[in-house]
């Protein structure tokens, strides 16, 4: 609210929808309000991983994180269809497994799919919690 950096229609927006947002800080520092939902189908029903899933600028992302701890999620998709994010615009290395490959879960990390929205939510329903 200090900083103003809402439009009247995004404040109106979160006033009168039911629907969640997340505020991102983009590669520039700036601001940017996006909805999203949750993913609850998520790693044989853990209950220790939360997910959300949006798009923005023409990608799938999700922004994922642990709740109490870290661990490790095995998601079946292919090394060249994802990105691995510690901040947007500050790419970390996934780790490649014969199935798929390995995510870190802990801190919040942002996930950028080249994948439909659909398809993103069966990978994540379909994640191994390790």
């Amino acid at each position: 609210r200090e900083k103003d950096i809402l439009t009247a229609e995004q404040k109106r927006e979160l006033r009168e929808s039911g629907q969640e947002h997340i505020l991102l800080v983009n590669e520039n520092g700036d601001y940017e309000l996006v909805p999203y939902q949750q993913i609850t189908d998520l790693a044989d029903g853990s209950q220790e991983i939360r997910a959300f899933i949006f798009e923005r600028n023409s990608k799938i992302w999700v922004v994922y994180w642990h709740i109490s701890g870290e661990s490790n999620i095995l998601l079946p998709v292919n090394y060249e269809n994802i990105k691995l994010f510690e901040e947007l615009g500050k790419e970390i290395p996934v780790e490649e497994n014969g199935n798929g490959i390995n995510l870190p879960v802990g801190n919040r990390k942002y996930a950028q799919f080249d994948l439909p929205r659909e398809k993103v939510i069966e990978i994540f329903s379909q994640a191994v919690l390790q």
